[in-house]
């Protein structure tokens, strides 16, 4: 028994985020919208918000942050209960979407879609990500689905 766990928890905690690949020509039409980068956030049973996927360009400075301090997640899902955009004390300005999902269990939990931005370019950001959770119906499963919703709505 003891076994098993130690390997189910191995496991759990080797599932390392994945980096969203973009064409050229689409991350640079994503740059041009003023989105230095994204991340996505999932609500794991065990573990509580962690990141899943992320996106950016060199540009971008918090996206680079969140993939090296994990605790930044917890941060992030907690100020996204509360706020939809914030400018963090480096300046760096981010929107905040909350996608909740029902599980199997009955219970809903929150995941999250972070997109750092360039300047104050809400207004071309905001369609943007309404498209991709259009396409995804909510639910973004894995990193092809939402790279393909991504590429589809730029």
């Amino acid at each position: 028994m003891r076994e098993e766990v130690s390997i189910l928890t191995t496991d759990v905690l080797l599932n390392e985020p994945l980096s969203l690949k973009l064409p050229k020509l689409k991350a640079k039409e994503l740059e041009r919208r003023g989105v230095k980068g994204l991340a996505y956030l999932e609500f794991d049973i065990m573990l509580g918000p962690k990141l899943r996927y992320y996106y950016y360009s060199e540009r971008a400075s918090f996206i680079p942050k969140l993939v090296n301090n994990p605790a930044i997640s917890v941060e992030l899902s907690i100020i996204g209960k509360y706020a939809k955009e914030i400018v963090t004390d480096d300046g760096e300005r981010l929107m905040i979407y909350k996608i909740s999902e029902k599980e199997e269990d009955g219970r809903t939990y929150p995941h999250f879609l972070i997109l750092e931005l360039r300047g104050n370019r809400k207004r071309n950001v905001k369609k943007l990500v309404e498209a991709v959770i259009h396409k995804t119906n909510g639910k973004i499963k894995n990193v092809n689905e939402l790279k393909k919703a991504l590429v589809n709505s730029l």
